[in-house]
């Protein structure tokens, strides 16, 4: 079981440097608020392989028909593939996640005062996500990344970064 801040740093791990300092600010605006419950706000992914980021987009599409679509994005089209997204839940002391809670707001703001982009806004919502503001979409990485290698789409990145 790990408490925050060892999820602080293990989800820290491989994202993108132009994402970290939004992150450890992300990180530090939600330790400071504190639940009588002892529940806390911590990370549950980072940074997402392509395969992995494919296999989400697969549920309810080509796999598990019945189930609710997890993602829009197929590989190399989530910020989660260049390090530049993450996803929060409060977690129970216990080390259990808690999903169905009234304090979304308080991560909300957290996101919107750091100038992150929070998928709580999103139509299709999103309420654990938030990304680095860029100003091209992450779907349109894709060719680059396929043609020309990782640098380059991360100096397109870099470039966009607002």
């Amino acid at each position: 079981m790990m408490n925050q801040a060892e999820r602080f740093d293990r989800f820290k791990v491989n994202l993108n440097g132009l994402y970290v300092p939004k992150y450890e600010a992300l990180c530090e605006y939600l330790a400071e608020i504190k639940y009588e419950d002892g529940s806390f706000w911590a990370p549950y992914c980072g940074i997402r392989s392509a395969n992995e980021q494919d296999f989400l987009y697969a549920i309810g599409r080509t796999r598990d028909h019945k189930a609710r679509r997890k993602t829009q994005a197929q590989g190399w089209e989530s910020p989660h593939n260049y390090g530049c997204a993450s996803d929060w839940t409060k977690f129970y002391p216990d080390g259990k996640a808690r999903w169905d809670h009234e304090f979304w707001v308080d991560y909300i703001n957290g996101c919107q005062q750091i100038g992150l982009v929070c998928g709580a806004t999103w139509k299709m919502v999103d309420k654990p996500h938030n990304e680095l503001k860029i100003g091209l979409t992450w779907a349109e990485l894709k060719p680059v990344v396929l043609s020309q290698g990782s640098s380059a789409a991360f100096a397109l990145i870099k470039a966009a970064v607002k």
